[in-house]
């Protein structure tokens, strides 16, 4: 989500990184690539990455209001503790960039093989501690991993191994966001604060935990994939090493609080062809995953009852089509889940099923790209909330290629957040702020190397 630049390193090592040496020091760095470089075990390497630059311009309702304190919205008349209530300004510069590293090989049996690893500058930005009642700050330029994977492919098809997207990004359809900065699946998410952040349920929001994926050949234009996971962690170990047993353990299976996925399956059919020169997609496919337990907590001698919750299904589906320098593309989402693929907490208030639907539309003329799209997502929300919540944006955009690997983008979104009984300033039941609004500008370059 929310990197369009380069999407994802699946289509990485055949189509995003160009050829390229390792430059002598004082070598022009506008020559031609050349070859690439070649690793101590032989494997051919890239890499490649980008470094993005933007302006911002956001209006974000009820900007002066947020809960860092972990008390709820100041009121006025009433002293608070320094640093936790702050009143947003609308303009900032913000910038990210991303290493990509990518090794192929080939057996003399014909198997090929390699690993992709990207590296990103985009840590969070702290979070609040309900223990401490204040932020823990963390650095936004923090150096951390957003996939790493290997793969084995022949005539079988393509094997997977480690943090990567599931099955269904790899293969999904009618996503229209290649303009701009994405749209609606933009950057206008780094531009507001928590409490105003949309979600969503695309395709890539169930996060890189670490899988397994199989992506089929293509016959007469039909292929399918798969991808399995046994939780919701990532990378090497356990997630608590260092410390005791708990919710931050990858095996946790069973605790208090926000349920988690396990033993997640999704899997995907799609079919690609072409008709009179109209290029056609569409895809569909199903996913599962059971969710981890509930646990009694037990305070002062007396055990609080343990929150289970629904075990979890979706479906999804994609359609697209392209002619004439116009793409035009859909998808909907639906299943027995709360938004961005959180399992149900069984017998809550609110256990409503969710939905949701994407729809965008691009032209491309020359090094002109021009679109717009849109997306609307119905779910539970807050289950201990009656009313269902209610999350859309709209988006329109343009992207300008200057040269090869350098564009300017912008684009314009409208973001909402509605859920009636539901205070989203101090994430509590009330009657105030249960809708919230914001629109952003943005005004960017990229580089993609």
């Amino acid at each position: 989500m929310r990197k369009l630049l380069l999407g994802s390193t699946a289509v990485a090592a055949a189509a995003l990184f160009a050829p390229q040496g390792a430059l002598a020091q004082g070598a022009d760095p506008f020559l031609p690539p050349g070859p690439p470089m070649v690793s101590h075990r032989a494997l051919e390497v890239r890499v490649g990455g980008y470094f993005r630059f933007n302006y911002n311009f956001t209006e974000q309702g009820q900007n002066s209001a947020n809960k860092d304190s972990g008390v709820g919205v100041p009121v006025a008349g009433v002293a608070t503790t320094p640093n936790t209530s702050a009143r947003l300004g609308k303009s900032d510069f913000a910038s990210d960039a991303e290493i990509h590293i990518v090794a192929n090989g080939k057996a003399t049996n014909g198997l090929r093989y390699g690993v992709a690893i990207e590296l990103e500058v985009d840590y969070n930005d702290g979070t609040y501690s309900p223990y401490s009642g204040s932020r823990v700050r963390s650095p936004k330029t923090g150096l951390d991993t957003d996939e790493m994977w290997m793969y084995v492919a022949g005539g079988f098809g393509q094997v997977r191994f480690g943090d990567e997207d599931n099955a269904w990004n790899l293969m999904s359809v009618g996503h229209v966001a290649n303009f701009g900065t994405g749209g609606a699946d933009g950057d206008w998410f780094d531009s507001v604060t928590a409490t105003h952040r949309a979600a969503t349920t695309f395709t890539s929001d169930s996060g890189d935990n670490t899988k397994i994926i199989y992506l089929s050949p293509q016959f007469y234009g039909f292929d399918v994939g798969a991808s399995f996971a046994f939780n919701t962690g990532e990378g090497e170990d356990t997630g608590c090493i260092l410390s005791t047993v708990t919710s931050d353990c990858d095996r946790a299976n069973a605790y208090s609080g926000t349920p988690r996925r396990r033993n997640e399956v999704f899997g995907i059919a799609r079919w690609r062809g072409s008709f009179g020169g109209v290029g056609l997609q569409a895809a569909i496919g199903g996913m599962t995953a059971d969710a981890t337990k509930g646990q009694q907590v037990i305070n002062s001698g007396v055990a609080s009852s343990a929150t289970s919750a629904k075990p979890m299904w979706m479906g999804y589906g994609g359609l697209q089509a392209t002619a004439y320098g116009f793409t035009l593309g859909g998808e909907y989402y639906w299943g027995q889940a709360n938004n961005s693929f959180v399992p149900l907490v069984r017998g809550a208030v609110d256990t409503r099923n969710m939905n949701e639907v994407f729809a965008g539309a691009s032209y491309t003329w020359g090094p002109v790209s021009v679109g717009a799209n849109f997306y609307d997502l119905q779910s539970a929300g807050a289950q201990g909330i009656a009313a269902g919540r209610r999350e859309q944006v709209w988006s329109v955009g343009a992207t300008y290629v200057v040269a090869p690997g350098l564009t300017i983008v912008t684009d314009y979104s409208d973001i909402y957040r509605k859920e009636a009984g539901y205070n989203f300033i101090s994430g509590t039941a009330g009657s105030a702020n249960n809708k919230v609004t914001s629109k952003v500008f943005i005004l960017g370059t990229r580089i993609a190397f």
